[in-house]
Order: C-alpha cells, then structure tokens, then sequence
C-alpha cells in the first residue's frame, strides 16, 4: 500500500501548452459513441483503455476493450487518436498503442 506521502511525491504539475490541449481536446470531440458501438471485436487477450472527460458536473466516459495501433482503419480509430494525442503530451509509450 502507497502512503500519502508517497502518493503526494509520484504527483507531478504539468502545464499542458495551449496547442496540446487544443489538439487533445479536437481529437476527442472527433470521437463518435456509434462508431465505439457498432465496432464488436473479439478479443483474446488485451486491457481496456478508458478516456474520461468534462467538468465538476458532468462527464463522459469511453473504454474500450484490446486498443492497438492496428486500429487505425477501424471506426476506433477518433478515439485511438485521441488516446495517442494524450499519451505524446504526457511523453508516455505503451506498446501497442503510440
């Protein structure tokens, strides 16, 4: 178990510059709930990757099941771009994804 303190110093501040958040925010708007609907793949092995956004009072959430680069061609492909968007400003690598 993680400590508060030890919680606190993972806890790093980072100021999103405005063409980042700009790009971030276009690549989710771009996201279509029916195309994340109508795209049922079977998949064996893989995690769920999950965007969650929006205010205080409300929020919008996608998760999707088996992600990869692989999905480019796909109707996941605005929310895959949206993920890889996130993950370059973050300056995260996951495999299989960015």
């Amino acid at each position: 178990m993680i400590s508060v303190k030890e919680k606190k110093e993972l806890i790093e501040k980072y100021a999103l510059p405005e063409n980042e958040y700009i790009e971030i925010v276009n690549a989710i708007l771009k996201i279509k709930p029916i195309d994340l609907m109508n795209d049922f793949q079977t998949v064996i092995d893989g995690d769920y990757t999950t965007l969650k956004f929006g205010s205080i009072d409300a929020s919008v959430e996608y998760s999707i099941y088996g992600l990869s680069k692989g999905d480019k061609d796909t109707p996941y492909k605005d929310f895959l771009i949206a993920v890889q968007s996130i993950l370059k400003s973050a300056k995260v690598k996951i495999y299989g994804i960015n």
